[in-house]
């Protein structure tokens, strides 16, 4: 679990084993970095695997703006069980 203040957006084009495809808004250099590092270590962001609405996915709000900043990293091979 980390705070990667990476914004992976709701998108999962080219990180389908990593991205679930329900995170919000769009993705940042941020957020594309730790895509590709959970994609290069075998990771997986369990918290965008499961639906939730959008007041549940945020994790960050300041000044107005809400977002989901904070990802869960799971082994893909400990996700079967989850």
């Amino acid at each position: 679990m980390g705070d990667f203040n990476g914004h992976v957006g709701k998108w999962i084009q080219g990180f389908e084993g990593v991205h679930g495809g329900n995170g919000i808004g769009e993705r940042n250099v941020e957020g594309r970095m730790l895509l590709e590092f959970c994609d290069e270590k075998q990771l997986c962001m369990v918290n965008t695997w499961f639906r939730k609405t959008e007041k549940r996915k945020v994790t960050f709000s300041a000044g107005g703006n809400e977002t989901e900043i904070d990802f869960m990293l799971v082994g893909r091979k400990k996700t079967e069980s989850i």
